[in-house]
């Protein structure tokens, strides 16, 4: 993840690739003519970043590595997850009920 995957160019603001000043001075005087721009970027950055990036969200793709690397590297060679590897336990002072499915 990197810029690229929070800043949309148009959408929540001027992506403005490395030493290209030309098109970061473009991106400015942009901004500059449509002050109001500025607010619609904001609005749909605040938006799409509120719509992704939940407690459940996140939780949701950690366990997802965890499963990940248990399914390769904790199967007992014939194809089972031991027991002590399976227990999904929340974080502290986080609800079961939190937990993904």
């Amino acid at each position: 993840g990197g810029i690229p995957d929070y800043l949309i160019d148009g959408e929540t603001g001027v992506l403005v690739r490395q030493v290209d000043t030309e098109g970061l001075r473009a991106g400015l005087a942009h901004a500059c003519r449509d002050p109001d721009s500025i607010a619609r970027w904001g609005l749909a950055a605040r938006t799409m970043v509120a719509r992704g990036n939940t407690r459940a969200a996140h939780l949701s793709a950690i366990l997802g590595v965890y499963e990940a690397v248990i399914s390769e590297r904790g199967r007992d060679g014939q194809g089972r997850v031991p027991a002590g590897n399976a227990t999904r336990l929340p974080p502290p002072g986080l609800a079961e009920d939190a937990l993904p499915p």
